[in-house]
């Protein structure tokens, strides 16, 4: 129990707690507001309180001028009727003997069954759920894009057997402030253009809300894809700045980018061992490699494949050789590697992404383009699955109230040391084993 109170959880779960009994000022405010003047907030406060759990646990029935709630009758009696009455009120227009003094009732109930519920509900989330990032506006709509990313394209280099697309191998002499993040990066498709070259339409928020419930619903609680849906709350976040996902969880999430990150890291590694032939003589030397740009796709209907869809990858290292040390006959190699990776969250004209559609969410998409007639050639369902196109949330960025961001992200530092043997580069079975500073005789 002490670790529990100690840990984020328990920690959170106490600071609601806190708020609550904070809150239970609010209705000792109203009822010293409500009830005569004379009656100072201790006594308020204390009978509001009594009344209020003695209709709880059905001992009492609620006597409203004990506390002098009288003017707040109706949705202190019965909140849960109140509130449906105020439902039809603003769905349907249905207003009738509706009078906006009765919501004071509903402020008791806010606070001794609300907020506490609330922060319990909250602590027992994921820190990672906790952690998330809630983007603005958020319109009070019923409720999906998937965002991928581009394989880049164009003015790149023709790629090499093993996938490398730009730029060349590079050697520089090392320095002394080392910053391993490539400078060039892959060109990126063209995207949606300037940012918010339009004011926003009422159509516009109706299928940003759309999306927005997408990502929460779909993405996150059916089809447990949090990254998918981090990457679209980036993007509706309307912030622009890049987003860092972790190479690491890249690397274990998709077995296949590891085989291939594999393979390239072999490549990288003979084009460093060809740089020690050429460059060693007998004396200390380093330098900085960079391997260029590799591509690669994420599998179909994955977390990542809706995440980012095609990325880029690219190695630097920054490589150290020495003569041998008394007693051996070897040159000693040092070899510091990362692993990067980026990506343009971006959308493009002709291209689209589908999504199998699920029972519980068509409705909803059916109504939000009831809505937005304009959106409907754009998002549609076809077969059995939700087809959306990139123009529908190149939209949201040319309104300006979502924006195309840059994903990146950089790996370890991983370390390598091995005696040099011209001719000969050292034999690495996994690149990415932990720990990663590792010894190869």
């Amino acid at each position: 129990m002490r670790r529990w109170i100690r840990g984020s959880r328990g920690l959170q779960t106490l600071e609601w707690v806190a708020i609550g009994l904070v809150a239970l000022a609010l209705p000792a405010a109203l009822a010293f507001g409500l009830r005569r003047a004379e009656a100072g907030p201790g006594e308020a406060l204390s009978a509001a309180v009594s009344a209020w759990f003695r209709c709880l646990i059905g001992q009492g029935d609620c006597p409203l001028t004990a506390v002098g709630l009288e003017k707040a009758g109706p949705c202190w009696t019965q909140p849960v009727g109140c509130l449906a009455r105020w439902g039809d009120c603003l769905l349907q227009g249905a207003c009738e003997g509706a009078d906006p003094k009765d919501l004071l009732g509903l402020l008791p109930w806010l606070a001794v069954v609300g907020i506490p519920a609330g922060g319990v509900v909250f602590a027992l989330l994921p820190p990672w759920v906790r952690r998330r990032r809630w983007a603005w506006p958020r319109l009070p709509l019923p409720p999906s894009r998937v965002p991928r990313g581009r394989i880049p394209s164009g003015s790149s280099p023709t790629p090499s057997s093993s996938g490398r697309v730009s730029p060349p191998v590079s050697r520089k002499p090392a320095s002394q402030s080392y910053a391993p993040f490539p400078k060039e990066t892959p060109p990126p498709d063209p995207g949606s253009g300037p940012h918010g070259i339009r004011p926003p339409t009422l159509e516009d928020y109706v299928i940003y809300n759309l999306f927005d419930h997408i990502g929460e619903v779909y993405l996150f609680l059916y089809r447990r894809f949090p990254h998918a849906n981090a990457h679209l709350n980036h993007y509706l976040g309307n912030s622009g700045k890049d987003y860092y996902v972790s190479p690491e969880e890249m690397l274990h999430d998709m077995p296949d980018f590891k085989q291939k990150a594999t393979y390239s890291f072999y490549e990288f590694l003979n084009e460093i061992h060809k740089e020690i032939n050429q460059n060693y003589k007998g004396e200390p030397i380093e330098f900085e490699m960079n391997s260029g740009w590799y591509d690669h796709y994420a599998p179909r209907e994955t977390d990542w494949y809706y995440a980012v869809g095609g990325f880029s990858f690219a190695y630097t290292a920054y490589v150290r050789v020495e003569p041998p040390p008394p007693g051996e006959d070897r040159p000693q190699v040092h070899i510091r590697y990362y692993l990067h990776v980026w990506d343009r969250y971006n959308w493009d004209l002709g291209k689209a992404i589908d999504l199998p559609i699920h029972p519980g969410i068509q409705p909803v998409i059916e109504r939000a383009l009831q809505r937005a007639p304009n959106y409907q050639d754009k998002i549609y369902i076809y077969d059995g699955r939700l087809i959306i196109e990139d123009r529908a949330l190149q939209e949201l960025h040319r309104a300006g109230i979502a924006q195309e961001f840059n994903i990146r992200g950089t790996s370890g530092p991983y370390e390598l040391r091995f005696s040099y043997t011209p001719n000969q580069p050292p034999s690495v079975s996994d690149p990415f084993s932990k720990p990663p500073t590792r010894r190869i005789p």
